[in-house]
């Protein structure tokens, strides 16, 4: 998903993307868990962003694997107040983390079931706050703490499938 901001008037798109794979494209073995039968290293891929709507006061991130056997997917990673200034973020950054699905905080890299290729959704949301007060909050938490200050997102796929 991406968002469409005016500048001067011209259109500009608001986009996530990655040095690291293309959108839709599968991402590297070294940003897979190092657990549960994956051998990765739980490193998160480094993130670009550019043209966040005007009024742009922070960003917040979600991880999302929409395809896991749990209701509203498994939640990998949650970073919320990063500054409006940022755009990049690049592995386990100084901004405050939310608590993942699996009870943590930080980057929880991919680990499908073997023979199974999920899908993994960053999220850049454009915030019209500067902070949200909370540590450690868990998605639901953190989406209702945006409700009403998101001004554009942005998405990124990825795609990951245990190596045998």
């Amino acid at each position: 998903m991406q968002q469409r901001t005016e500048t001067a008037g011209q259109t500009q798109t608001f986009t996530l993307s990655s040095p690291d794979f293309q959108n839709m494209g599968m991402m590297p073995e070294w940003a897979a868990a190092n657990s549960q039968g994956c051998h990765g290293k739980n490193r998160a891929p480094t993130l670009n962003w550019n043209n966040a709507p005007a009024g742009t006061r922070s960003f917040a991130l979600t991880l999302v694997d929409p395809d896991a056997p749990v209701q509203g997917g498994f939640h990998h990673w949650l970073v919320y107040n990063i500054p409006a200034s940022a755009q990049s973020l690049q592995g386990n950054a100084p901004y405050t983390e939310g608590t993942t699905s699996a009870n943590t905080r930080g980057y929880t890299g991919p680990c499908p079931p073997p023979g199974q290729t999920h899908r993994y959704i960053f999220t850049l949301y454009a915030l019209n706050i500067e902070r949200i007060p909370y540590e450690g909050l868990p998605y639901s938490s953190l989406m209702q703490a945006m409700e009403g200050h998101i001004l554009g997102s942005a998405q990124l796929v990825g795609l990951y499938q245990r190596q045998a």
